[in-house]
């Protein structure tokens, strides 16, 4: 290639290079659906975490967490962190399940609800006292598990009667608890004196276990909205023999909605909640949340202001009922799913009949109240559709189809495992569907972007990242990691072949807005896609070039170059605004172009 045109090539291409390395962790981002996979051992439930592409190959183990589980996945607008319920080391938390949350890049671990942790150093000795309305405590205490805040491991039954007391607790206010089940155990909090002993009395075994679950980060990725909630033993739905009065469960709970910030702090709660409240989820702009009001056969989608869980909300899909009809039947909403655009609301939509048979489809909803429900899936009716969410460019709708292994889908096939579960995906536009999974314990998946394959550090929460790599022929490059694509790599030389030749404007330009045109551009998935396709139309311009001829680019290619460069400045500060105005100008004037010896084609 003649040194001349390729110093002009160099200058052009190096707007697009240095962007993209710039802002590599959002390019280098891969659609992923992430979804949690079931499975039986030693006829008890578990499940763990999984990602596959969109088309349903490359499925990954994510989590392998027994006798521990983890569920209900949600990846960060920004793909750079992963959101998921798990009961992974319970014991050290106040909460029996915690949300977690995996920050990809550098595969860290942290549980972000619970209170784990405790910095005192001084210790005394605990002595619990609990009620036993129940009966396990005395027919099995063996079966019962102590910990508190800032224990390194729980402490059995056998041991603790051993002891006496539990030993080595932070003397502080802290946490102790005694832990059977989710259902059964009691919790409280003690003041420990330094070198002495105080009794933690905390209620009765039928209190049961606090909850934290169904996380959805905030579009900054700054906040997480879930639930907070309790699960508990009903000793009213016991007769006195102790068994299990008809048509009741002892197994009890409820919900409420709530934000916390990335450690834990509590920064909303929804205090004028059903007690069944379930399933939020912020909207692409941050400022509305959807979620599932009430009980099964009771729920409808309501969205409320993302800065007030307890402002008036908007109800988008209510419940109803037809007890005239034949049998009677009953019908809800629930799990709220957002288009990218924020207009519309996926959700499923459920009929029951007074069996508790059910049939569940998914279905459409304007987000602003104004109705026009649609439905989108149509199932058997021994099947339910649901836990759906939106393909990034809001083209597909993925979902889960649970399966009765009955003839008629009831509440009660839940409870027994009666079920198998698959994965699909819709086109909304073409109707086309697809199945992505053939194992029939597929569930809850989330369509995301994730910067790197979501991965779980083993023997630490904390995997120590970044570092820089080093380009063949050059030094290192502050601007990539781990790149192995030849084609990127090419870019990348050819951007620092732009640097070493002095062109200072560049290298003030882009030292100095770096931070700005990352953020920009990952907060935008247009964007993305723009500057996905003006590398890909650039590295063909390199390959194509020879020593022989005219540098020659396409005026449509250019003009895509400078939409793509007012599209930054439209969002841009007025500092980079200013600079991309006379780049832009300069471009479509041909001055920058015909400076550097570069013929635009007609």
């Amino acid at each position: 290639m003649n040194s001349r045109h390729s110093k002009a090539l160099l200058k052009v291409i190096c707007l697009i290079g240095m962007i993209l390395f710039l802002a590599r962790d959002v390019l280098q981002a891969e659609e992923l659906i992430i979804f949690t996979g079931y499975y039986n051992r030693d006829n008890a439930p578990y499940s763990n975490l999984y990602s596959m592409r969109p088309d349903g190959s490359g499925r990954t183990q994510i989590t392998n967490f027994f006798p521990y589980s983890a569920s209900q996945p949600a990846l960060s607008h920004d793909g750079k962190q992963l959101a998921f319920t798990s009961n992974l080391l319970s014991f050290k938390s106040l909460n029996y399940e915690d949300i977690f949350r995996l920050e990809l890049q550098g595969s860290k671990l942290i549980r972000v609800t619970g209170a784990e942790y405790n910095s005192e150093k001084k210790t005394g000795s605990v002595k619990v006292s609990v009620k036993d309305d129940i009966g396990d405590y005395n027919d099995n205490p063996s079966s019962l598990l102590y910990s508190f805040q800032g224990c390194k491991d729980l402490v059995t039954y056998d041991a603790y009667i051993k002891a006496g007391v539990l030993q080595d607790v932070p003397a502080t206010n802290v946490w102790v608890k005694i832990v059977k089940n989710k259902w059964i155990g009691a919790s409280g909090f003690v003041q420990v004196p330094a070198g002495g002993e105080e009794t933690a009395v905390l209620g009765n075994l039928s209190d049961g276990n606090f909850l934290a679950g169904k996380p959805s980060f905030s579009p900054d990725g700054t906040k997480i909205t879930g639930i907070s909630g309790l699960a508990y033993f009903d000793t009213t739905a016991l007769n006195p023999d102790g068994t299990v009065k008809e048509g009741k469960s002892p197994y009890g709970g409820f919900d409420k909605l709530m934000v916390v910030d990335l450690n834990g702090i509590l920064v909303d709660d929804f205090k004028n909640g059903s007690g069944a409240d379930n399933s939020p989820v912020y909207s692409p702009d941050g400022t509305r949340i959807a979620y599932s009001r009430g009980g099964i056969t009771q729920e409808s989608v309501v969205v409320v202001p993302a800065n007030s869980l307890n402002g008036s909300g908007v109800v988008v899909a209510a419940k109803g009922n037809d007890y005239f009809s034949y049998p009677p039947r009953s019908w809800g909403y629930s799990s709220p799913a957002w288009s990218p655009d924020g207009s519309t609301i996926a959700c499923a939509y459920t009929e029951y009949d007074s069996s508790f048979n059910m049939t569940s489809n998914i279905v459409l909803a304007n987000s602003d109240g104004s109705g026009n429900i649609r439905q989108i899936t149509s199932v058997p009716q021994n099947a339910a559709a649901t836990s759906a969410d939106f393909s990034p460019d809001g083209q597909w709708i993925v979902y889960s189809v649970v399966t009765s292994k009955s003839t008629v889908l009831n509440i009660s096939d839940f409870l027994s495992y009666n079920i198998t579960s698959d994965i699909y995906k819709k086109n909304l536009s073409t109707g086309e569907e697809v199945r992505l999974t053939n194992d029939g314990s597929s569930s809850e998946p989330s369509w995301g972007t994730a910067v790197a394959q979501p991965k779980i550090p083993t023997g630490t929460t904390t995997i120590p990242g970044g570092g820089t790599t080093t380009i063949p022929g050059g030094s290192k490059c502050p601007f990539a990691k781990n790149i192995q694509n030849e084609d990127e790599l090419t870019v990348l030389r050819n951007v620092r072949s732009a640097l070493q030749e002095k062109n200072e404007w560049l290298v003030d330009v882009f030292y100095e807005y770096a931070q700005e045109i990352t953020g920009i551009v990952a907060a935008d998935i247009t964007l993305q896609a723009q500057l996905r396709k003006l590398v890909t139309k650039n590295i063909s311009i390199v390959r194509a070039f020879s020593d022989k001829g005219t540098v020659r680019v396409k005026r449509s290619s250019m003009q895509e170059v400078t939409g793509f460069l007012c599209e930054i400045k439209a969002q841009a500060a007025p500092g980079l605004a200013v600079v991309l105005d006379n780049l832009i100008k300069d471009i479509e004037q041909g001055g920058f172009l015909k400076d550097n010896g570069v013929y635009v084609e007609p």
